[in-house]
């Protein structure tokens, strides 16, 4: 990481974390395809893999024209948010229900989303204060279509939640 004196360091530096978030995030979610049975959460893994590798163009132009290399940059988080879930998965009871680790990858996912949207959240406002609305304009679509997908994953985390509810005997 390079030593951030002034915000436009800081912008550059949040960004390079945002492409090496966004680069994980596509075999990641590649991975969680085959995981799921759900043919809701699965079309919308293929959608958010798409839209994801159109957030990797957007923060690398977002980069070039700040005049800064496309580099990606660490993102520990991440690979936390990685690790839990493979723990989760881990947990799982090989006579689980399919629609349980539906359950796992859908609210790995949302986890992801969040993260995501926080980092845009962050990083939008300082385009913004920066003049720089070409930049902000394309992180701003990269904003929303976060908000969508983590709308989508909650949704389909509760639907398949009812679904396991209903047929699951009472455990109190």
């Amino acid at each position: 990481m390079a030593r951030v004196k002034a915000l436009d360091d800081l912008l550059v530096e949040e960004l390079r974390t945002g492409l090496a978030v966004e680069q994980a995030t596509v075999p990641l979610l590649s991975s969680f395809l085959l995981d799921v049975d759900d043919c809701q959460l699965a079309n919308g893994l293929r959608r958010h893999r798409a839209e994801t590798e159109e957030h990797v163009r957007n923060v690398a132009s977002a980069l070039r024209i700040l005049g800064a290399e496309a580099v990606a940059g660490a993102c520990p988080a991440l690979d936390g948010l990685r690790r839990e879930h493979e723990l989760a998965l881990g947990t799982l009871d090989p006579q689980a229900r399919p629609e349980i680790k539906d359950l796992v990858v859908a609210g790995s996912g949302a986890r992801i989303e969040a993260y995501e949207l926080a980092l845009y959240e962050s990083i939008v406002p300082q385009a913004e204060l920066l003049g720089e609305d070409d930049v902000a304009e394309l992180l701003g679509r990269n904003l929303e279509s976060e908000r969508a997908m983590l709308d989508q994953d909650i949704h389909v985390a509760g639907r398949l939640a009812r679904e396991v509810a209903d047929t699951q005997p009472s455990i109190r």
